[in-house]
């Protein structure tokens, strides 16, 4: 993903929407120039909160588990699952974004298998890993390649083991107002974007059964939106330690309630999808 909340991208081939090859390098050309621009590991944001409480609560305990992160920007989410008692793996077509992940870790003193690699043709044996997850990285595909993904996803997984990806909404109200006005603006560094309604079409495919899909994170972007200037930097410092503190604290219970509320009536940022691997699936 972009690292507008702290979870990964997959560089070049993430953003590979079926458009002309002049186009697909434009493309490639920015997200290369935004990972050589954004070289420190910036801090936890509010984002990366609720990616994490959402993959703790799709996955439950990851220690002593084998996961991999498609698509991992700083991989500072995974170090978190990290220091939970995951055995972690990272890939990225970026290779900005993957020494990125691997300061990340070394600066925690945690290992990670971190490579450069394309999540259409992963360096993995089939059935490798309990858990593959990447968060804001489909939206940047078409239907058939967010297909191929998927598959080339699932077929990592061990059997009974779990796929699940967390992609803008497109029925996300702020989100949508917001990047429209960024786009406008010109303040918007993320490239071409297209938020999702579903996985279930391009999820057909996979021998696995799918949970429901829901919206989480309204209050993502009411925090993070400042991000796309670095005027705002002070305000949005403020007001991510305050949502994060707020969130792991007291007021937790009712932060979460408000959101599940808000994320039903006007559309969460991220859209989770999750794919359990039939248990006689072997590829």
């Amino acid at each position: 993903m972009t690292d507008r909340g702290g979870a990964g991208t997959n560089g070049a081939d993430r953003v590979g929407v079926p458009q002309s090859a002049e186009m697909k390098h434009e493309i490639a050309d920015q997200w290369r120039h935004y990972w050589q621009t954004n070289t420190g590991v910036s801090s936890w944001d509010y984002m990366s909160e609720i990616v994490t409480e959402t993959l703790r609560s799709r996955c439950g305990s990851v220690s002593g588990r084998h996961v991999l992160e498609a698509g991992c920007g700083t991989g500072r989410i995974s170090l978190e699952l990290a220091r939970s008692g995951a055995s972690v793996a990272c890939i990225d077509t970026s290779m900005e974004a993957v020494a990125l992940t691997r300061q990340t870790f070394a600066a925690s003193g945690m290992p990670v298998q971190a490579a450069v690699a394309s999540l259409f043709e992963l360096p993995f044996r089939s059935v490798e890993f309990d858990v593959v997850w990447n968060a804001g990285v489909l939206e940047h595909f078409s239907e058939e390649e967010r297909q191929d993904a998927l598959v080339e996803l699932m077929r990592v997984v061990k059997p009974g083991g779990l796929l699940v990806t967390l992609n803008p909404y497109k029925f996300a109200v702020l989100y949508r107002i917001g990047k429209f006005v960024s786009e406008k603006l010109r303040l918007w560094p993320y490239g071409h974007e297209a938020p999702m309604s579903s996985l279930a079409l391009a999820g057909a495919r996979l021998p696995a059964t799918s949970s429901p899909e829901y919206s989480t994170g309204f209050f993502i972007v009411l925090v993070e939106s400042l991000r796309v200037s670095r005027a705002f930097l002070p305000v949005l410092t403020t007001l991510r330690g305050l949502f994060i503190r707020a969130h792991r604290r007291s007021l937790g219970p009712v932060i979460r309630s408000a959101d599940r509320g808000l994320s039903r009536m006007l559309g969460g940022y991220l859209l989770v999808s999750s794919f359990r691997k039939h248990e006689s699936a072997h590829e």
